[in-house]
């Protein structure tokens, strides 16, 4: 049973006090979800896939993976408020058998609102078992919902008595995706829930993005900065119990030139996360110049964590860095 106090903050978290001022509405009151199905072909020997995107529906490289079975799905969660894109991608070819990154496998991203926050080029969610990425398990999907008051996709990996589901859930009219992770009972020793963003812009590359970037995190308690030439490891203490990532440098409606003078564009909004600090038995935040990576550990007898998502990047929810960070400090936590 959870205590008064974290009953009271999530309440507060997934109740409807959450919604930003000012958000336009959309003409219907139901999430709309597309899921295009798995989309398999195999790669050419010079790294094309035998299928175009399934967001941008143009060819797709894939050096490294010549020859190889590939798949890829997308799922779309439209709130009315916000717009979340799923992009998931799995090669099982044996060549790859202990050469994918374990942390953070570029299997599950996130492509909308925007391709920056929450990540679009490597995974932004992933779960350790053991220290194992559930990257290197093909995953299976199940949408439920879609025109309705809520709806989602539950993603399943692992078989047998080691099957590990989170299940994203949107509500209409919300611009955040609650997320419940569901662990299987006694099978693991070790259990780690990782995310990365790339807050407000990625600015890359990192040779000549790191004079531009500057993020920060924000909690209830601080706000820190990123050193521009080495990561630090942050923990989160039990009253810090959401994160603003943000780039001050990088803001919403900041004008932007490409290094070449050819293209300019305006900043976008930060990300935001929260959990429960109950839950856990650690939460820390490697904070770089870069991604900002947060891995958030459990005992192994916790039947499920709970985190939610917000991504104020675009679309009618996008915020500023500060209206982002001030609403969250408005929240009083008894």
């Amino acid at each position: 049973m959870f205590c008064r106090k974290l009953i009271v903050l999530w309440i507060l978290f997934l109740g409807t006090t959450l919604s930003l001022p000012g958000i336009v509405e959309s003409v219907y009151a139901q999430v709309i979800i597309k899921d295009t199905g798995d989309i398999t072909g195999v790669v050419s020997d010079t790294g094309v896939w035998s299928n175009k995107h399934p967001r941008w529906q143009r060819d797709v490289i894939l050096k490294g993976h010549e020859g190889h079975a590939y798949l890829m799905r997308r799922i779309q969660i439209d709130t009315g408020a916000s717009r979340y894109g799923l992009l998931y991608e799995y090669c099982c070819d044996s060549s790859h058998q202990g050469t994918r990154t374990k942390t953070f496998s570029n299997l599950l991203t996130m492509d909308m609102p925007g391709l920056q926050n929450w990540s679009s080029t490597g995974s932004f969610f992933d779960v350790l078992c053991d220290g194992e990425s559930l990257g290197e398990k093909q995953a299976s999907f199940k949408v439920f919902g879609s025109g309705e008051d809520k709806g989602g996709v539950e993603i399943s990996w692992g078989s047998d008595n080691k099957v590990v589901t989170a299940r994203f859930t949107a509500q209409s009219q919300d611009v955040k995706l609650p997320v419940d992770i569901l662990f299987p009972k006694d099978a693991f020793n070790t259990l780690d829930i990782c995310l990365r963003c790339y807050p407000n812009e990625y600015a890359a590359p990192w040779a000549k993005g790191a004079d531009v970037r500057n993020r920060h995190i924000a909690t209830a308690k601080r706000d820190m900065a990123a050193d521009k030439n080495k990561a630090a490891k942050v923990a989160l203490a039990n009253d810090e119990p959401w994160v603003v990532y943000y780039d001050s440098a990088l803001d919403k409606g900041v004008a932007r030139t490409s290094a070449d003078g050819k293209a300019s564009w305006l900043g976008s909004g930060p990300c935001a996360l929260a959990y429960i600090p109950e839950e856990v038995k650690a939460a820390n935040i490697i904070l770089d110049n870069y991604n900002i990576d947060t891995i958030l550990s459990y005992s192994t007898g916790l039947p499920e964590a709970h985190v939610i998502l917000w991504d104020y990047g675009f679309g009618p929810s996008s915020k500023s860095n500060q209206e982002v960070i001030d609403y969250f400090k408005s929240m009083k936590i008894e």
